[in-house]
């Protein structure tokens, strides 16, 4: 009887313990600083933290589309959500023949770097026409950092657009999040129309420094 009884409580801990995963729908209200706001069709706004959200399943983010969010667990804003997709059969997302044509820009620049005279970016976005999300190569080339002669690694992995820093909300930011998940972040601030892209730190904020953190566009 002790047995069975024990055996009981280990597997009424084992369903206390265990976390469900919930799916919600809902219309894009705002998208911004990986920060997501729905509304769902039964009129209750939700926010999700976005940064590590699986987005596969997602072809843009654009406010007035579908989605549906996954998350673990009770929902209380601000939690993460776990993936974010495309809401199947809606009309009102855009789809990757409705984004346009894919369209390729690159920019350069040399930035600050502590053991060398400096760090050439070389950044390269391929997206469709009209989204905001695509795919990047980055290759920093360390000048003379070895024996005098340059080192260039090479980064790629998905580029997305967000809206607002804690400076500007109407601010357009790109974030790329490289493939190798070792890799840091890089957050960028698009100024001029696109003409030019500032490196901000990790909190969405200018660095504040007179060295130049900017890349301008080539093509």
């Amino acid at each position: 009887m002790a047995t069975t009884a024990a055996a009981c409580c280990c597997l009424l801990l084992a369903s206390c313990n265990s976390t469900k995963t919930v799916s919600v729908s809902g219309t894009v209200l705002d998208a911004s600083m990986n920060t997501l706001m729905i509304v769902t069709e039964n009129s209750d706004t939700l926010s999700f933290n976005t940064v590590d959200a699986d987005r596969s399943g997602l072809d843009g983010l654009f406010i007035g589309n579908a989605v549906q969010v996954e998350y673990e667990g009770r929902y209380s804003p601000g939690m993460p959500a776990s993936k974010l997709s495309d809401l199947p059969g809606d009309d009102g997302a855009q789809t990757s023949g409705e984004s346009g044509e894919t369209v390729e820009s690159s920019y350069e620049g040399i930035l600050p770097a502590a053991d060398c005279p400096g760090i050439r970016y070389s950044l390269t976005v391929r997206s469709a026409e009209h989204s905001g999300d695509g795919r990047f190569t980055l290759e920093m080339t360390y000048l003379e950092a070895e024996d005098g002669k340059d080192v260039t690694y090479t980064v790629e992995g998905d580029r997305f657009t967000q809206r607002g820093t804690p400076d500007d909300n109407d601010a357009v930011v790109w974030q790329l999040v490289p493939d190798d998940a070792s890799e840091g972040r890089y957050n960028l601030l698009c100024e001029d129309g696109g003409a030019r892209l500032t490196l901000l730190d990790a909190d969405f904020r200018r660095i504040d420094s007179e060295l130049n953190y900017t890349l301008e566009k080539t093509r």
